[in-house]
């Protein structure tokens, strides 16, 4: 099995629910049966990764999050006021060494600051339609 296979495998398990160990439980974040508030704060650069690339992940990310009607996507720059109604923060960070780029994913709760969710990917082979479906089982149901 090449490694491109593998990733997709990966990939697809976290995608139907077998990488929740992490939260303890396979039930979603949201609670109160409106949409989820989340704001994804412009992911962070390591490495040779440049600005542009986080920029062009974390906007496609935004994109497919947004058309989600059981969430309610907020501007990054609204998200950080003490007034915020964000319940959910996405954080990421994009590190790139050679022709390979990873992506380091986390959920956090907007007023605690505790981690609810994170996952690493190697996303050399891997683009922002398949991470989000990870993304989406973790916040709602």
């Amino acid at each position: 099995m090449n490694y491109r296979t593998r990733v997709l495998i990966a990939v697809a398990a976290i995608t139907y629910g077998l990488a929740f160990s992490a939260l303890g439980e396979n039930t979603a974040l949201a609670q109160d049966g409106g949409p989820v508030t989340v704001s994804l704060i412009p992911f962070e650069t390591q490495g040779s990764a440049t600005v542009e690339v986080a920029r062009a992940m974390s906007n496609r990310l935004v994109g497919l999050l947004d058309a989600d009607p059981r969430l309610d996507v907020v501007p990054s720059g609204k998200s950080e006021s003490p007034q915020s109604r964000v319940r959910y923060l996405i954080k990421g960070i994009v590190y790139a060494e050679d022709a390979r780029r990873f992506l380091s994913l986390t959920i956090v709760d907007a007023k605690s600051g505790d981690t609810l969710w994170h996952e690493n990917y190697d996303y050399t082979n891997i683009t922002a339609d398949m991470i989000a479906p990870d993304v989406l089982k973790a916040l709602v149901k």
